[in-house]
């Protein structure tokens, strides 16, 4: 399929009437620009201010995605088989990086963000990036020269200010990305997007930090997009919101992501670093995808709803009727729904489950690949 494109539209399929196209993809580039033919959907839903939302449409975040890949391409001479490195915390710019990466043919890898500096640069030494975006927590953590975090790459830092020699504000990309963007290039980039090659390697994730040592996990286009096809089961509905919480991006996070981006249906929430179960509850998302300490959280905060303890005979009789009846489980699992914002329907965390936290959670919902389990170092992945 790859090469293959109808001569109406060189940038893939249309869509069928579900919102999903037919034809199968055979990347993960091809898959994204065929939800993108979705209409009417808004694929990420941004916070606005105080319990509030704004949606962005997948006409909008696909115009940034571009644009910020014209801006690498142009720019930074990024191309097919460059690396590039993203460390940050979750937010909008990191998968807007991710993205634009990918589309390039090249290969995004994650650090980390909270690697010890050497290591990072060790890393970077190491792996010979063409870029590395980077948060502002994690450049203020590198030993500085003249004044600027010591990094054998280009910078560009989510969030601050332009500083002469400094690192350049993803806005400033984004915003030279805009300058660039004509029919004829964003066609002729979608188009390359859609030729990548399925082996090409797309996903790297650095996942620990032992001794020194970096493990990670290198997937290519077309392994990226076969492992993505569990976080569909069940299969996803029309205006479905699927929750993402982080801080740290892992690569069962970023998986998810991929997987709502490209289904065609869902919108997609970045949760807010301290206020999750908050926003859950505001926002009644269907799936949500979080590390264990939250779903933890979210059971703590279910026990504690419980009925009123009522001492004496009354109350023991009151609980082994309970017990009997199934009506204590009852409210124990509609409290913990309802501390994840009432319509959960499928969860899935960040890292491994322990076990009696994943049989609890799928009391309520269905629980998502690889719930409990520690993947051993030499097949470490989701």
């Amino acid at each position: 399929m790859a090469g293959s494109l109808p001569d109406r539209d060189p940038a893939g399929p249309a869509p069928s009437s579900t919102g999903l196209v037919r034809s199968v993809p055979s990347t993960l580039n091809q898959l994204f620009r065929m939800a993108s033919l979705a209409e009417g959907r808004d694929v990420l839903l941004l916070p606005s201010g105080p319990g509030s939302w704004g949606p962005l449409s997948d006409e909008q975040f696909n115009q940034r995605v571009v644009r910020l890949a014209l801006c690498l391409k142009e720019g930074f001479g990024i191309g097919r088989g460059d690396v590039v490195a993203i460390s940050a915390e979750l937010c909008q710019e990191w998968l807007l990086a991710d993205l634009a990466v990918l589309s390039l043919g090249a290969l995004s890898m994650a650090i980390e963000p909270d690697v010890p500096a050497l290591t990072l640069q060790r890393v970077l030494l190491d792996t010979r990036p063409r870029l590395l975006f980077a948060s502002e927590s994690l450049l203020s953590r590198l030993p500085p020269v003249s004044g600027h975090p010591a990094l054998p790459v280009p910078v560009v830092a989510f969030g601050g200010r332009a500083r002469r020699n400094g690192p350049v504000p993803f806005a400033a990309v984004l915003d030279a990305g805009g300058v660039l963007d004509t029919p004829r290039r964003s066609r002729a980039l979608r188009q390359a997007a859609w030729e990548v090659d399925p082996d090409t390697p797309a996903c790297c994730h650095y996942i620990d930090h032992l001794q020194g040592q970096a493990e990670y996990t290198e997937l290519s286009q077309a392994e990226v997009l076969e492992r993505i096809t569990g976080y569909w089961l069940p299969p996803p509905r029309p205006g479905e919101k699927m929750y993402v919480a982080g801080p740290t991006v892992t690569l069962r996070t970023r998986l998810a992501l991929y997987a709502t981006i490209g289904d065609g249906y869902g919108s997609l929430v970045l949760g807010t670093r301290g206020q999750e179960l908050e926003e859950i509850r505001h926002l009644r998302p269907e799936r949500v995808v979080a590390p264990p300490s939250l779903f933890a959280e979210a059971m703590a905060r279910a026990a504690g709803r419980g009925r009123p303890r009522v001492g004496g005979l009354r109350g023991w009789f009151g609980d082994v009727f309970g017990r009997v009846t199934g009506g204590g489980g009852r409210t124990e699992r509609r409290q913990l729904k309802a501390a994840l914002g009432g319509r959960v329907r499928w969860v899935a965390p960040t890292e491994p489950l322990e076990s009696g936290v994943a049989a609890r959670l799928s009391t309520i919902a269905t629980v998502g690949p690889l719930a409990s389990g520690r993947p051993s170092p030499a097949s470490v992945g989701a």
